[in-house]
């Protein structure tokens, strides 16, 4: 299939699903996706009669690599999640999964002259187990905020030269959305909709830096109101929306437009 955002650019995905394999009533699943600022991989696998119970156990497996717009850094993340499930009434179950992940940090820039203390001290631990930069928020749980738009950012108080984006470790979205039609022949294929969008990311292991001033490592609303417009189309469904960030701080990277469009072929 083939995806576009304003905001990650031209993508692709390839993927492969099997949901009886060899005949066992195996579920299988590989995935292949890239775009401008991250790469995916991802395979999942679920046996529905583990030990010839009534008990189902799965394993996913994931690699990703993010290129971000807004900070003098690249990360990449290898996580493992097994899970087990099984039925307790005929529309009830229960599940439990745990994932281990290691995450590394590297330099997105020729040099490291103008990276922060915070980056270079997270570059410098290689592959771990936790790393300082948590969470990242953007327009795919955020509207009206661009990749890596808000939360804790350091600014320098040497040269200004970087406004790095630390993530968090915590974060907290609430999204509202209304959909309604514009009373216009249905061959047209457009709609319309309405959304409200609140929320904050924030808190960092540490804020210790010399090299410059780390802002909204606590709790700082964000809101923002907006408008789209749906349109299926022979190419695959658009989505445009217009938005107006309600509530932001100063270093935060806002948009007022996006354009996304997906297909499958």
């Amino acid at each position: 299939g083939g995806t576009y955002a304003s905001t990650t650019g031209l993508g692709a995905e390839i993927s492969f699903e099997e949901r009886n394999f060899l005949g066992r009533g195996q579920a299988l699943g590989v995935t292949l996706s890239s775009a401008k600022t991250n790469k995916k991989l991802e395979f999942s696998f679920r046996e529905p009669a583990f030990l010839g119970r009534d008990l189902s156990a799965g394993l996913d497996v994931s690699y990703a690599s993010y290129t971000y717009d807004n900070a003098s850094y690249n990360s990449s993340s290898t996580s493992l999640s097994p899970s087990v499930a099984f039925p307790l009434t005929d529309t009830s179950g229960w599940s439990l999964s745990y994932t281990v992940a290691t995450s590394e940090v590297a330099s997105g820039l020729a040099t490291s002259i103008v990276i922060s203390d915070i980056i270079k001290a997270e570059i410098a631990k290689g592959n771990v187990m936790n790393s300082t930069i948590g969470y990242s928020l953007g327009s795919s749980k955020m509207r009206g905020f661009d990749s890596q738009g808000l939360g804790p950012r350091e600014i320098s108080t040497v040269s200004g030269v970087y406004a790095d984006a630390l993530g968090g470790m915590n974060y907290a979205v609430a999204r509202f959305e209304a959909q309604f039609p514009f009373g216009i022949p249905d061959e047209y294929g457009l709609t319309g909709g309405v959304f409200y969008d609140a929320g904050s990311l924030w808190g960092l292991e540490t804020t210790a830096s010399t090299s410059g001033k780390v802002h909204y490592d606590k709790f700082k609303l964000r809101q923002t109101f907006g408008f789209s417009m749906f349109w299926t189309t022979a190419i695959g469904p658009l989505r445009f929306n217009f938005m107006d960030v309600l509530k932001s701080e100063a270093f935060d990277k806002t948009e007022s437009f996006e354009l996304t469009i997906s297909s499958s072929f």
